[in-house]
């Protein structure tokens, strides 16, 4: 059933050129996470990596099964197999899958790395973030004035993509699954 990976798709969003962008001093050197990470997830082709954090790092990958992208989170190798930070990160893909909302990024499948490192994958979402959209748009407009970000980014899509953010969270608070302050 495998089958070559067809070109990320462009997504819905209609002002973000790359939505597939890579992360500076990721990639394919020798001994990077994404050499590492090959074998001991081989259902899935890692492409390019979307983000990093604290916690872990989430690649563009290619789902060999089911023939579809997805985002892949995984835990960072430094952090453990034994820690705290483990149960929070299986926590947080537990709580996410029981979820269901528009917006709010569906889990598609959990496992395990053969060092002990819990993975999960989502829908890939393309799209700009919201601080950059709000740094473009700070950058180009005036106390009197909105402009229009280089991209097309205005301030109605800032104020429809936080009208999304808070829809989200105040619907996960109202079903008991999200009790953090929001950042």
């Amino acid at each position: 059933m495998s089958k070559s990976p067809p070109k990320p798709p462009s997504g819905p969003s209609t002002w973000v050129p790359d939505p597939y962008r890579t992360i500076p001093g990721a990639g394919d050197a020798p001994g990077s996470d994404r050499e590492r990470l090959a074998p001991a997830a081989p259902r899935y082709e890692l492409q390019t990596q979307l983000g990093r954090g604290g916690m872990g790092v989430v690649w563009l990958a290619w789902d060999r099964q089911l023939l579809r992208h997805v985002a892949l989170k995984v835990i960072h190798a430094h952090l453990g197999s034994g820690s705290d930070l483990i149960s929070r990160f299986e926590a947080e893909a537990q709580a996410t899958a029981q979820l269901q909302h528009p917006s709010i990024v569906p889990v598609h499948d959990v496992g395990q790395l053969p060092d002990g490192r819990p993975f999960y994958t989502m829908r890939v979402v393309t799209g700009q973030d919201l601080h950059k959209l709000i740094d473009a748009l700070n950058i180009v407009s005036t106390r009197a004035r909105w402009g229009v970000a280089g991209d097309g980014g205005s301030f109605l899509d800032l104020c429809d993509a936080f009208q999304q953010v808070c829809e989200a969270v105040a619907w996960a608070r109202a079903v008991g699954a999200y009790t953090q302050p929001a950042k």
